[in-house]
């Protein structure tokens, strides 16, 4: 009870405030005005305004806008020249970020491991740098920050600093929900070591399983959670956060279950406080089964709640109210409609209404966000019917099928897919004549391999296990089938590639986990192969994931194979083997199906290229001089320097064309082409 008017006290003259997944203005944890989500940001009052915004917020503040729709002209030259000076400013703060990582840890661990004998201050110290310097790299929903901010934070669990920021937590929370008195200045430690996990957590999957998967963490907050009042306790905010943002991740699903925050999370559906209240319904719904998901259908207060902060945000000029934004209520939207029995529910209350307004009103971050929530919804029938139904959504759609961004022409094109079958039913004739475009037979190309027979499709969801899902791609090749797979996360339209794929196939088999359940991708791919009754074999990439909802119908009594202990893959492999027999060998070809990039094969005329990670520089060069790439900078370069440029390539496009540009020196249009066509092809 000591510890909210102690860090109370702390926060006199520095406050740290709540933020969400885009960034939002609102009240700060000790009631301020201020800035809130679910990262946690130093900030600093506006003396015109009033209003408390980040030091990075104001320097962007005239640079990097994004377009409002999508028929918005392109930038001016001064502002194309204030996007690129963002870019570097925000890679260089990341890179300091990196840099004092590296740095600093050492000093951190120092100043832990002398904790006891006055250490104190300096670990505090230590902690508030992590704190501050994670604020500068800013607080808007874009693209290149979360990028900078994801990488952030996986340098931080490579060099130990989050273990040492839970070791932390752990600590001072086991004495304190013990009831031993805590001196104050170890309150602020624990204040700052939780605001750097809930900062951390935010974007990175790495420290959010690794605050998951580290022993005795969610042990200490769900301790927490039982002795304090989370109604009042100052702390709750942060706590609650950082569940929140663990919940996000699939793979943390069974950890958070296994600790009990199911029950301590509807405990809380009761409290009154619609940000938390907001917080431990998403969180909830991120780590309920299907059957579980229905108490939101008898007590809908939380989804009426969010529903009404979600209209709140769209009234507001900036998008944003009470510490929420449009975008961050959009992917609530998504999680709350995991289960088809809250798809309904969240029909019947009304959210297509906002995500309709978001779509048409939004930049194009929103938009994303907002098509990523229909689409998510519209696997349920009634959903597509009211899409149908609702005055002018279906001609948005159609409207953002042709925008210039690529993550919202590819969600709009996605969602029409959906409402194929729909539209193809509908008497409107614009409605029915794209209807019946969708549901025709895809055209393959002429120098399509997949002309030469049958194959075997292999459905599967990015995050899980990768490597085992290739080590069996190439295992089945290596004994004459033939495998349609895609290995470097197709981009653009899914739709057309996926469906041939589907309907070419003699076997699909579908890699199941928690993740793959929550994929709208892969919950198209396994539809539309049920639905024309495919021979589905499930392979389970997690031994303890039981399916359920529309997985488990798909599954139903299908034997399945366990390919989630590698030690085992041989003997699975020789029962697999058995049940596929021969199909999927079709005609013989000297080319494995393997889709990269846009539905091409490898993106450079050849196979793509594996085990670039551990590449020297001098495999590197016999790779540029393969590939007839030049550039002197490129010659230096190790394999995984080349991965890291493609990523930036996938999360920051501009910066990596400006990087090229400018480092590289390739301003050449045919070393540029020669280059970027190459680096697409490995892996």
């Amino acid at each position: 009870m000591g510890a909210a008017a102690s860090t109370a006290a702390v926060r006199e003259s520095r406050v740290i405030r709540l933020s969400g997944t885009s960034g939002s203005t609102s009240d700060s944890l000790n009631g301020e005005n201020g800035e809130t989500n679910n990262t946690a940001t130093t900030t600093t009052a506006d003396p015109d305004t009033g209003k408390a915004e980040s030091a990075l917020d104001k320097e962007h503040s005239t640079a990097g806008q994004s377009v409002k729709s999508s028929d918005t002209e392109t930038d001016t030259q001064q502002e194309r020249e204030n996007n690129i000076s963002c870019l570097k400013r925000e890679k260089s703060e990341w890179r300091k970020g990196i840099d004092f990582g590296q740095n600093s840890v050492e000093n951190l661990k120092e100043t832990f491991s002398n904790w006891d004998s006055g250490k104190a201050d300096e670990l505090l110290e230590c902690l508030l740098q992590f704190s501050v310097l994670y604020s500068k790299l800013g607080n808007k929903n874009d693209r290149k920050q979360r990028f900078c901010k994801r990488e952030l934070g996986s340098e931080m669990v490579r060099v130990g600093a989050i273990d040492i920021m839970c070791d932390i937590c752990v600590r001072i929370l086991n004495r304190a929900n013990r009831g031993k008195d805590i001196p104050l200045k170890e309150f602020q430690i624990l204040d700052e070591a939780l605001v750097n996990v809930l900062n951390l957590t935010d974007e990175s999957v790495d420290v959010s399983e690794r605050v998951c998967q580290k022993e005795g963490v969610l042990e200490a907050l769900a301790e927490c959670m039982v002795c304090r009042d989370m109604a009042s306790w100052e702390g709750a905010h942060n706590l609650i956060g950082i569940i929140y943002n663990c919940s996000r991740r699939p793979s943390n699903k069974d950890r958070l279950r296994s600790i009990g925050f199911t029950w301590m999370l509807r405990r809380l559906l009761l409290i009154d406080d619609n940000l938390k209240l907001f917080l431990v319904s998403v969180a909830l719904a991120g780590i309920l089964t299907d059957e579980e998901s229905k108490l939101f259908q008898t007590d809908d207060r939380a989804i009426r709640v969010t529903l009404q902060l979600f209209k709140q945000t769209l009234m507001s000029s900036d998008h944003r109210f009470n510490g929420l934004s449009s975008h961050e209520l959009a992917e609530a939207t998504s999680r709350l409609g995991i289960s088809d029995s809250s798809k309904k529910l969240l029909l019947d209350v009304g959210f297509l209404v906002p995500l309709q307004k978001l779509c048409q009103k939004g930049d194009v971050e929103e938009q994303a966000e907002g098509l990523s929530a229909i689409w998510t919804l519209a696997f349920h029938k009634d959903v597509r019917e009211a899409i149908l139904s609702q005055k002018g959504l279906v001609d948005i759609l159609i409207s953002l099928k042709k925008s210039p961004d690529e993550a919202v022409r590819t969600k709009a094109a996605n969602i029409l897919w959906t409402l194929r079958e729909d539209l193809r039913s509908s008497t409107v004739p614009n409605f029915k004549a794209i209807g019946e475009k969708l549901c025709r037979k895809p055209v393959k190309e002429k120098n399509d391999s997949s002309d030469s027979g049958r194959h075997i499709m292999i459905s599967y969801q990015w995050l899980v296990k990768k490597e085992v899902i290739f080590r069996l791609h190439e295992t089945l090749e290596e004994h004459g089938y033939r495998v349609w797979i895609d290995r470097q996360e197709m981009k653009g339209s899914m739709t057309d590639a996926m469906a041939l794929a589907v309907e070419e196939s003699d076997v699909f088999l579908m890699c199941i986990s928690q993740n793959y359940k929550q994929s709208d991708n892969c919950r198209a791919e396994a539809e539309y192969a049920y639905f024309h009754k495919k021979h589905i074999i499930p392979i389970l990439m997690d031994s303890k994931y039981v399916a359920d909802g529309w997985l488990g119908l798909i599954k139903g009594l299908k034997k399945h194979y366990d390919f989630s202990d590698e030690e085992f893959f041989d003997v699975m492999f020789e029962d697999l083997l058995k049940e596929i027999g021969g199909k999927g060998k079709g005609a013989k070809s000297n080319q494995p199906i393997v889709l990269s990039g846009s539905n091409s094969q490898s993106g450079h005329g050849g196979l793509p290229v594996s085990g670039v990670p551990n590449w020297t520089q001098k495999r590197v060069r016999q790779w540029l001089h393969e590939t007839e790439c030049h550039g002197k900078s490129l010659q230096n370069f190790t394999g995984k320097q080349l991965m890291f440029l493609k990523q930036l390539k996938k999360e920051a496009p501009e910066y990596f064309y400006y990087f090229l540009e400018t480092k590289i020196k390739l301003r050449d249009i045919d070393q540029l082409t020669a280059f970027v066509a190459a680096l697409s092809s490995i892996r």
